[in-house]
């Protein structure tokens, strides 16, 4: 790359880091298709590239005071374009992985007939309590319980602080543990309590 060219592209980065909107609409611009050549390297889906390369940019946005500590303005976009996609596949095949779970122990629990009304009862409270979180709550619980993500994969995938997430989960388990002793008797909540750990 030429001189003058980087001098123009390092001026752009200062200007973004102020929260110049403009300048960051022109490293959209210089970047794009490098962006979306990584991660649709990863995930060969034109629909997620677009979808993940809105959430790159959106991070760099979000983390424009930091863009000066960056030295290889093109190495860490390729970096942090191959981690979006990658964290998209794992999200993905958690996801799938433990809805193929749910969905099998569901219909384990239809086969046993001695217990099952029970265990119904208990999905749709569980289901019912945790509708009622608030939506940062309820999908930070969903992050760590049906996706088994760790406290720092929820900060980086919502942009939060670890303290947050932790803060977040344990709100979210004391509503669903007061909804459920609220609405059932002691056993559920016993079922509850041991499936949360």
């Amino acid at each position: 790359m030429a001189a003058s060219a980087w001098c123009d592209k390092s001026k752009i980065v200062q200007r973004v880091k102020r929260g110049d909107e403009a300048a960051f609409r022109l490293l959209y611009t210089a970047y794009f298709d490098q962006v979306a050549r990584e991660i649709y390297f990863v995930l060969k889906d034109r629909a997620l590239t677009e979808e993940v390369v809105q959430d790159v940019f959106y991070k760099i946005w979000q983390n424009r005071d930091q863009l000066d500590t960056i030295v290889n303005l093109e190495g860490y976009l390729r970096i942090l374009s191959r981690n979006a996609a990658l964290n998209l596949l794992k999200a993905n095949l958690r996801r799938r992985t433990m809805e193929h779970g749910y969905y099998r122990e569901r219909v384990d629990l239809l086969d046993d007939t001695s217990e099952s009304d029970q265990q119904n009862e208990y999905y749709r409270l569980l289901d019912r309590a945790i509708e009622k979180l608030p939506p940062q709550q309820k999908r930070v619980y969903q992050l760590s319980r049906f996706e088994r993500m760790k406290y720092l994969e929820i900060a980086a995938h919502l942009n939060l602080s670890k303290e947050s997430v932790k803060s977040y989960l344990k709100l979210a388990t004391q509503a669903i543990k007061k909804y459920l002793t609220y609405h059932k008797d002691s056993i559920v909540c016993f079922f509850f309590i041991l499936s949360s750990f």
